[in-house]
């Protein structure tokens, strides 16, 4: 009796804890969200928000919750694309005088603003003030702004006050496609496809610091580039005399499997950045719909999560290659018809990559050589002299 009641009571008491224990990781959360998160917010905010077409002279504002800009912009006489009266924009939004800003204004952060810079400019008529320009360095380019690996910091800050996953940004008869849906049909985790955004730190000596917020408008200037890896693999050596990209795969290998295919990538956002595959097949071969369907993204497709993958042997190298359908974002063949040597020993064809741009989409091609071998013939295949030739059509 002792040694259960003593069971018992130490039962009652671990409970005890753990609600003790919970309620408490309960306060913390709670508290931890009303702390921090009105900060997270606040640093979103700025005093005005511009838009900027990359590689355009055309600035134009944001109609949204931020304070809207209403001023005309002078013409930079200077060759720089781009030209903003940082003083009238201060003036408007900030409701200072002329002489709270004739003092010294500046960056805050210079290597975090460029390639932003500010310039005290005269009028060629001395008739005004002098003012301040907000101009570049450089032509503003989005993928040099929001680049993954330069700048990690600036795609936090897009991912966390530029989003607009949940905006709907295209429609068709058949289908919606919304940001998100865009932005994972081609992830990688080289490649930036939200949008681009940054807040300038602008210091008034007299006054204080204050942001501008900055959004890059994505142009289509980026057509899709098939990846230097493939399977965790460089493609170096992986085509043939004849700069064709060289997959070999084991005869009588049954329907239902798949075959993964390079998968291409697009620096661009959003729809610009969307992929579509397509073939090409150049001697029109009569039977290549009875043995095989193109698959646009195999980790999306209906195919079977745990489906066996098919074996595949590139170019010389002895070593196989497969993925799982949930692990493979890119694109695939699903076989329809088993496949026999004897009845057809190869398959040519152009592996074609097109992006959901507007106006003109853009696209890249690759040139693919399906071999049918049997077992032993893979012992022989590095008798084939093998180069690097990437056959990409803009």
């Amino acid at each position: 009796m002792n040694i259960k009641h003593h069971s018992f009571f130490h039962i009652k008491l671990n409970l005890m804890l753990f609600n003790y224990y919970y309620n408490f990781f309960q306060f913390w959360i709670v508290f931890y969200i009303c702390t921090y998160l009105p900060h997270l917010y606040d640093g979103c905010q700025s005093i005005a928000n511009i838009k900027i077409t990359e590689y355009s002279n055309e600035q134009f504002i944001n109609q949204s919750n931020f304070n809207t800009i209403h001023s005309s912009w002078p013409i930079n006489p200077i060759n720089s694309q781009l030209s903003i009266n940082l003083s009238d924009i201060l003036l408007q939004n900030l409701h200072l005088s002329v002489d709270d800003i004739n003092g010294p204004l500046y960056f805050s952060d210079v290597e975090q603003s460029e390639p932003f810079i500010i310039r005290r400019r005269l009028n060629d008529d001395h008739s005004k003030f002098p003012w301040y320009e907000l101009t570049s360095m450089i032509p503003v380019n989005r993928e040099t702004i929001c680049d993954i690996k330069r700048y990690p910091e600036r795609i936090s800050i897009s991912q966390l006050c530029c989003s607009t996953n949940t905006r709907t940004v295209a429609a068709t008869t058949t289908t919606t496609i919304t940001n998100m849906e865009a932005n994972l049909h081609s992830k990688n985790m080289y490649t930036f496809n939200d949008p681009c955004c940054m807040f300038l730190d602008i210091t008034i000596s007299s006054k204080g610091t204050y942001f501008l917020r900055i959004d890059i408008n994505d142009i289509n200037d980026n057509a899709p580039k098939f990846q230097e890896l493939i399977f965790g693999k460089s493609l170096i050596n992986k085509h043939d005399n004849y700069g064709r990209f060289v997959i070999n795969i084991i005869e009588n290998t049954p329907n239902g499997r798949w075959i993964p295919l390079p998968k291409a990538i697009d620096l661009d956002e959003g729809l610009n950045a969307y992929i579509q595959y397509s073939i090409k097949l150049p001697n029109n071969e009569p039977v290549w719909h009875d043995y095989f369907k193109l698959i646009d993204n195999v980790q999306n497709s209906n195919i079977d999560k745990m489906s066996i993958p098919t074996k595949v042997y590139l170019n010389t190298d002895t070593n196989e290659f497969s993925a799982l359908a949930t692990d493979y974002n890119g694109p695939g063949l699903l076989i329809l018809k088993t496949l026999d040597r004897e009845e057809i020993s190869s398959f040519s064809f152009i592996l074609v990559a097109t992006d959901m741009g507007q106006p003109f989409p853009r696209s890249s091609s690759l040139n693919i050589w399906l071999r049918i071998c049997v077992n032993y013939m893979l012992g022989y295949l590095d008798q084939y002299k093998t180069i690097l030739f990437l056959n990409l059509l803009n």
